[in-house]
């Protein structure tokens, strides 16, 4: 017969064994999302929760970097399965709010998002990238008007915001504010001169505004830049000056 202290010892080495099981697996799942092998991260990390463990931390961070996993292979609703029960452990992450309003966009459920993204900004008020989530939600859901709040408000949080600025200049656009959206697009093509599309983009609000050779001398930088954009003729006949 084996003594008592002897079978409390073998069931505390095999929970311990467990517990580092748990733990080698979701290192492996961590290592695999960090190199983008996402569905062999998914794979290690429920396993992870399966073998199990009572650190409520070990919890929060498996479902945070399955979570993460699950939106990188574009398996929202997963997602946002995962970072809520991370938030349902610690409602104190804004970080999760953020991912999780992250993945209600991609699934289209604006309004989750958009209370997730209220949230996040509640309990950090100088988040300047959940106010452009909330904004870019705002956006998809066509109310531009809260959209362009969103936007400003990130940027006058973080001038270097790029994000907002591209967002506000295309929606001044689409709203027919081409001076505010030159300036937001002028601004992006300062921070990043090699991207054809800003160029695209200023040239489509110079054309709004019938500033016809700036539009032509944009385009013809972005058709430079990357070739897919239309050439100066192809610019010049857009605008019937060929």
């Amino acid at each position: 017969m084996i003594p008592k202290r002897c079978i409390s010892f073998i069931i505390l080495v095999l929970i311990q064994s467990c517990q580092e099981s748990a733990v080698s697996l979701y290192n492996k799942g961590v290592d695999f999302f960090e190199n983008r092998q996402y569905d062999s991260s998914i794979v290690y990390i429920t396993r992870a929760l399966e073998v199990g463990s009572t650190d409520s931390l070990f919890e929060i961070s498996a479902y945070y970097w399955r979570g993460l996993s699950y939106s990188h292979a574009g398996k929202y609703s997963l997602a946002s399965k995962d970072f809520s029960k991370v938030l349902s452990i610690d409602t104190a992450y804004a970080y999760v709010y953020t991912l999780r309003g992250v993945a209600y966009t991609h699934a289209e459920q604006f309004d989750l998002a958009i209370a997730d993204f209220t949230k996040a900004i509640g309990l950090e008020p100088d988040s300047a990238g959940a106010y452009v989530f909330r904004g870019t939600a705002f956006d998809d859901k066509g109310m531009s008007q809260k959209a362009i709040e969103d936007y400003s408000k990130a940027i006058e949080l973080d001038s270097n915001e790029m994000t907002a600025y591209n967002r506000r200049g295309l929606l001044y656009l689409y709203e027919g504010k081409y001076d505010l959206a030159i300036r937001d697009f002028t601004k992006v093509i300062e921070n990043d001169p090699l991207d054809a599309k800003n160029y695209d983009n200023r040239g489509a609000a110079y054309f709004g505004n019938k500033q016809y050779q700036l539009a032509i001398k944009d385009w013809r930088e972005a058709n430079r830049l990357d070739s897919k954009y239309p050439s100066l003729p192809d610019a010049k006949r857009l605008i019937g000056l060929q």
